[in-house]
């Protein structure tokens, strides 16, 4: 079982097992699960690797898709909203699932079909985490991914919050 690795990055971790850089590679794939680089993401999270070649791994009944409707579920029994954005799913298919789509035979070679509306959603949500993780840094570099009328609600609601915060 691999340690945890508190003070290394996953990367580094990896290079401790493998030497092989397409072995380091392949086992780097977890770290996109939390939207991060393997160069970045801390080594504890090679644990996650381990698990699933040790203990296999697990999918949501109905596939993973099930945990976003769940989510959009409780969000609208507390009174809020789902607005889907067609421009950046389909942005995010693009850039994130086309990939999970290509390595999915090399990862599932068995059940590769049977994953393949799985690997998209996956994808998607993924890519749509990198986007909302990142929007402080693109705002700055100029970049927007977002529709206008998103951004000028959010920009309002950070003044009014702002103006708060000074009030107190």
């Amino acid at each position: 079982m691999p340690h945890l690795s508190l003070g290394k990055t996953l990367y580094d971790v990896l290079s401790s097992y493998f030497t092989e850089e397409e072995l380091r590679l392949a086992f780097t794939f977890q770290s996109k699960y939390l939207g991060m680089s393997p160069w970045e993401c801390p080594g504890a999270f090679s644990i996650l690797s381990f698990m699933e070649h040790a203990y296999g791994v697990f999918h949501p009944v109905g596939g993973v898709n099930q945990l976003s409707k769940a989510m959009a579920k409780v969000v609208q029994e507390h009174g809020g909203a789902i607005h889907l954005n067609q421009e950046v799913k389909l942005y995010s298919y693009h850039v994130a699932s086309t990939v999970g789509l290509m390595l999915l035979p090399i990862l599932a070679p068995k059940t590769h079909r049977e994953l393949e509306a799985d690997a998209i959603s996956l994808g998607i949500a993924m890519q749509i985490t990198n986007i909302l993780r990142d929007i402080g840094e693109d705002l700055e570099r100029k970049r927007v991914y977002l529709p206008k009328d998103f951004m000028k609600k959010a920009y309002s609601l950070f003044v009014s919050i702002q103006s708060l915060h000074s009030f107190l």
